[in-house]
């Protein structure tokens, strides 16, 4: 009996020791998980914590005598919370942008200034670029008026091109950021960034250019007088430059366009074409300048033959980040011509086989096209 009894417990000892080693990578597996919960868990709480007294001292900024104090407790608050503004997660993202813009209005303009002004001449780009997401969020709390006297003193910097460069940045990106808010000063920071066309630094025309055409965008329909001042440079700059200088001048020039009247807008038109026709096989310049010529009154469509012998059309098409533009532009082309002159052009290319997802992109221009019918 005692010999049996001892069996089984030996039976079951056994037993307990093949289930263990049977579950134990799972059970292990499952205590890995449960750790980097807890540790992230513990992260989350930690900063909520350091969040929350942030926003604590953020209350009390306001009722401080010292202009130092205020100043040091803004640069801190910025040193803990500007990289948030470039987390992976958005989230994060939010939440800096958030603690950003009631630092702002607690802290006031000038404050906020000083306290992002020393990057400003920085030469990292990337902490430039931080500053320039900062100076967009204080403009979204502030206003976009107060900024002016700054971007203009930094836009004329001949202390170092990086301002200059900064300055037509921050045009650019708060353009973005607050939308047509900026259309009061449209005039003041097209001729605060306007001197950047002619900069000696790529860098700084580019930009200068880029900002230009998202100012244009946010002008329209109208409001082609506060441009007068960037027309002459823009339309030397397209004569002159090259690749990526070029593609942007144009691009700014494309946007320009539509705000003119039909006689004005003709003239234009014709002689940036010029240079279009010539770059069409350039992938530089951007498909969007040609779609926002032809969709502007008073264009006349005497440029289809040289558009689909010159346009690498097949590139354009595999390349997704123009085929949306490519397929626009063409539409465009269309309502000034008529659907069957283009469909009769395009659909030749239905029956190559060598490429399916370029037919199939064709079909998709063409699907556009037939509601104009």
């Amino acid at each position: 009996m005692e010999q049996r009894m001892r069996r089984k417990k030996t039976e079951m000892s056994m037993r307990r020791k093949r289930m263990e080693q049977q579950f134990t990578p799972e059970r292990k597996e499952m205590e890995e998980e449960l750790s980097k919960m807890s540790i992230m868990r513990e992260m989350e709480e930690q900063f909520a914590l350091e969040r929350d007294k942030k926003v604590h001292e953020l209350a009390s900024i306001t009722t401080m005598t010292q202009e130092g104090e205020k100043k040091k407790m803004v640069h801190d608050t910025l040193l803990l919370t500007r990289f948030m503004l470039i987390d992976e997660h958005y989230d994060v993202r939010v939440e800096g942008r958030e603690i950003i813009y009631k630092l702002s209005k607690a802290a006031g303009l000038s404050v906020m200034v000083d306290a992002l002004l020393s990057n400003v001449h920085s030469v990292d780009e990337s902490d430039r670029i931080i500053d320039v997401q900062c100076f967009c969020i204080v403009a979204s709390a502030l206003g976009v008026a107060g900024l002016l006297p700054f971007l203009r003193e930094v836009c004329d910097s001949a202390k170092s091109w990086q301002a200059r460069h900064t300055g037509s940045m921050i045009v650019h990106q708060m353009t973005i950021f607050v939308g047509r808010a900026v259309v009061p000063h449209l005039r003041s920071l097209v001729e605060t960034i306007g001197r950047g066309l002619n900069d000696d630094i790529k860098k700084v025309r580019t930009t200068t250019a880029l900002a230009l055409a998202v100012l244009a965008q946010v002008a329209a329909p109208n409001d082609i007088n506060s441009f007068d001042s960037v027309l002459k440079p823009l339309w030397k700059g397209v004569r002159s430059h090259r690749g990526d200088d070029l593609a942007t001048f144009l691009k700014a020039i494309g946007f320009i366009i539509p705000l003119m009247n039909a006689v004005d807008a003709s003239y234009y038109t014709r002689e940036v074409m010029v240079v279009l026709i010539r770059e069409f096989q350039s992938p530089d310049v951007d498909v969007k300048v040609l779609k926002q010529c032809m969709s502007t009154e008073g264009v006349e469509p005497d440029y289809l033959p040289e558009f689909f012998s010159n346009f690498s059309f097949r590139r354009r098409f595999l390349d997704h980040r123009n085929y949306k533009q490519l397929v626009e532009t063409t539409v465009a082309m269309a309502r000034k011509v008529g659907v069957a002159d283009i469909v009769a052009r395009i659909a030749q290319d239905l029956k190559d086989e060598s490429d399916v997802l370029y037919k199939i992109m064709v079909i998709k221009t063409i699907e556009k096209e037939s509601p104009m019918k």
